[in-house]
């Protein structure tokens, strides 16, 4: 099974504030600009659906939030 963490970080002198979102296989991270137009929930999973982007084709995700963000397991599309 797969699952993605994604996580929040705090806007610093020299970027703004932003989600990781990790294969917590792996460990492969990307990062993710926060969207001001979105709500919290919103900004983590758009931030795993990056993380997922080419096998969005075949999986969708649900998740949870937990102590230190947000878990995603990918879901095989019916």
């Amino acid at each position: 099974m797969q699952a993605i963490q994604t996580k929040y970080h705090g806007p610093t002198n020299h970027k703004p504030s932003r989600i990781s979102a990790t294969w917590m296989e792996s460990g492969k991270r990307v990062y993710v600009s926060w969207a001001c137009e979105l709500d919290v929930r919103d900004n983590h999973e758009a931030a795993a659906r990056v993380r997922l982007a080419n096998n969005d084709k075949f999986f969708d995700i649900v998740g949870g939030s937990i102590k230190s963000g947000y878990v995603w397991v990918l879901v095989q599309k019916n």
